[in-house]
């Protein structure tokens, strides 16, 4: 008894349910269907253009790497031929600098001698 109660109470709800979707619904069933591919096929677009924009994206990423690459090398190339440049210019103010402090402790080493 109850298994045939709960039988016809499945079959009650869904045939109430199945009419007030029916009657709810806000289009026929071909419009809806015609809706429904509408908006499957924009679905389907823009999953494409972001395929699209995605795959874009990556590439200039990896131009910009390289690129980055590029300059970074450079760059790093000029700075060492600046700084072996300032070198080359120092080194003689650096030489004579060494060679008056010298003769200064000398000329130290001279007075504590004197005095």
């Amino acid at each position: 008894m109850k298994t045939k109660s709960l039988l016809m109470g499945i079959v009650a709800g869904s045939a109430i349910i199945g009419g007030l979707t029916l009657l709810t619904t806000p289009k026929a069933g071909k419009e809806m269907r015609v809706t429904c591919r509408e908006n499957i096929q924009k679905v389907r677009n823009g999953l494409d253009q972001l395929t699209y924009d995605s795959k874009k994206a990556s590439l200039q990423l990896k131009q910009t790497i390289q690129v980055g690459k590029e300059t970074f090398s450079t760059v790093g190339e000029e700075i060492k031929g600046s700084i072996d440049d300032w070198k080359t210019d120092v080194e003689p103010s650096l030489v004579q600098l060494k060679e008056d402090i010298e003769a200064l402790q000398q000329s130290v080493n001279q007075t504590k001698k004197i005095t």
